[in-house]
């Protein structure tokens, strides 16, 4: 009796933290079932960042940080100073079969130049350019180097409009907070196709903590953010995937992480907390 007992109270304990996991990710609907095989591919609560779960090269932990990325006080910070660039994605490649969902916390300390997540196919975790490249693409086409991460879907949360290059806008300072879902690596609204319901301006990001979600089911992605941890109090944009795109598809094996970077400005950036569930 006493063991039937204490397997029941695993099962409902069990039960409340997937419970708890769902809620946060879609709120009161799901969009999307977990696999059998691996429901929860990351779980980090607010705090919970460390250097048993986040290491570098050669580590072997469920994380694996590149650049200037390091832990300070259960937090993943990516940039502290001046011209850096970080980056952090699960060691371990994820196989897209319908989609995935994602919510994540991340927080600007002030402006330039912002955060990136990403998902990209490679054989290995890259990190692009700092300043307004945001750690994805590539600052400098001249150098003969590409550091963009292709193949890749990027939503960006930009603090800084680098209206003569990277960003590719006229100046208008509402530019200078927008959250954008961009492909390839390509930082550039202005040559992205399809991208018209894809950015959402005065986004409010500089000096605040920003919750958001993403869901993609192999043919939409879907961006919810705000500073409110409910999700239907947020700002929502979505973007459709085109024939032509060179971005990850069902089947394809990739790397699910952030990215990003300072330039001139000194800028501290950080990621709070972390649920990513594959499908």
């Amino acid at each position: 009796m006493t063991k039937g007992i204490l397997k029941m109270k695993k099962a409902i304990s069990f039960f409340l933290v997937v419970s708890l996991l769902i809620t946060m990710l879609y709120g009161s609907i799901l969009t999307v079932h977990s696999s059998a095989s691996t429901p929860i591919a990351v779980m980090i609560e607010e705090g919970g960042f460390s250097s048993s779960n986040t290491t570098g090269d050669s580590g072997t932990t469920l994380l694996w940080s590149k650049g200037t990325t390091d832990i300070d006080s259960g937090t993943i910070r990516f940039t502290n100073t001046a011209r850096q660039a970080g980056a952090v994605v699960k060691r371990n490649q994820v196989k897209l079969t319908d989609g995935f969902s994602t919510y994540f916390k991340i927080y600007f300390s002030s402006n330039a130049d912002g955060i990136a997540f990403l998902l990209y196919k490679a054989d290995e975790p890259k990190l692009g350019d700092y300043g307004g490249a945001l750690g994805y693409a590539d600052a400098d086409a001249d150098d003969g180097v590409d550091k963009a991460i292709g193949n890749s879907i990027v939503v960006e949360f930009d603090t800084w409009n680098n209206y003569e290059g990277l960003d590719g806008q006229s100046w208008q300072s509402n530019w200078n907070n927008h959250v954008g879902i961009m492909f390839e690596g390509n930082a550039k609204h202005s040559t992205q196709s399809d991208s018209g319901n894809a950015v959402s301006l005065s986004a409010g990001l500089q000096g605040n903590y920003i919750n958001a979600w993403v869901d993609y089911d192999g043919s939409i992605i879907t961006v919810t953010y705000g500073t409110s941890a409910t999700r239907s109090e947020g700002t929502t944009l979505t973007r459709a995937i085109q024939a032509d795109d060179n971005v990850p598809l069902a089947g394809d094996d990739v790397y699910i992480g952030f990215t990003s970077s300072t330039g001139d400005n000194v800028t501290t950036h950080k990621l709070l907390k972390w649920y990513f569930m594959d499908t």
